[in-house]
């Protein structure tokens, strides 16, 4: 049996009948709103494109350290759910040092913390990086040098080696013995 109101709704002849459609409803209802458009899924998408820009578009600071860096990097990429090898290629791409970024892709760090704690190794170690850790760089260089007793000479000190540089071109990448100005002049 079918009874029609004023409005032209149809009205149930049993409660139940009532709550049945009532439940329809709400889940197409929910459905509906539940599905993001094709324009708001897109403007997500473009959000989320330039989070990921922005954290691959950070780079170390000078006065920056490693651990100071990746946490930049994280507060940068916090607003979007960024997969983590985002973050390590832009930490080690953002290192500023050719030869350590170098090292860094040969080592390939799973993670943006192996990566920033490989980066303080490799810059400690001999001839890793062209600069020293910000800390090193505060400290004292030590005692001064003391004036020659008469009668003595100095001894003649050896070019210090820079870093792992060319000691013909200052390059990195290879050794003196390798520099390809080395060979140009007769």
């Amino acid at each position: 049996m079918r009874l029609e109101g004023r409005h032209g709704f149809v009205k149930a002849p049993r409660p139940e009948a009532a709550g049945e459609a009532t439940a329809e409803l709400k889940r197409e209802s929910f459905s509906v709103c539940s599905e993001p458009t094709d324009q708001r899924r897109r403007e997500e998408e473009l959000l989320a494109a330039f989070a990921v820009a922005r954290v691959l578009g950070r780079r170390k600071l000078q006065h920056e350290t490693f651990m100071e860096y990746k946490k930049a990097l994280r507060r940068v990429g916090e607003s979007y759910v960024i997969p983590e090898p985002y973050y390590v290629v832009a930490f080690i791409n953002g290192v500023g040092s050719e030869q350590l970024t170098h090292l860094l892709k040969e080592s390939k760090p799973e993670d943006l913390d192996a990566a920033a704690k490989e980066a303080i190794l490799l810059q400690r170690s001999d001839g890793a990086g062209p600069s020293l850790l910000a800390e090193q760089r505060k400290r004292p260089r030590g005692p001064a040098p003391s004036p020659a007793r008469r009668g003595h000479d100095q001894p003649r000190k050896r070019p210090r080696r820079d870093s792992g540089s060319c000691f013909v071109c200052r390059q990195f990448g290879h050794f003196a013995r390798e520099c390809p100005e080395r060979w140009d002049d007769p």
